[in-house]
């Protein structure tokens, strides 16, 4: 019995990590950032990438 539960638990934790594997990808491909700068500080480029996109930052400067 215990061990019908596990199976059970089983595919469905395979089903789920498909899942989010695939809605990862499609989200990952939808992003497109448009970046252009020339000898800039690191902190300059993340300020451009967060404000065209959703991604968060965290570093220390």
């Amino acid at each position: 019995m215990k061990n019908k539960y596990l199976c059970n638990f089983q595919k469905l934790l395979r089903a789920f990590l498909i899942f989010a594997m695939f809605a990862t990808s499609s989200q990952i491909a939808a992003a497109q950032l448009n970046v252009a700068l020339s000898n800039a500080r690191l902190g300059t480029m993340i300020k451009q990438i967060k404000a065209q996109s959703k991604y968060q930052f965290f570093y220390d400067p």
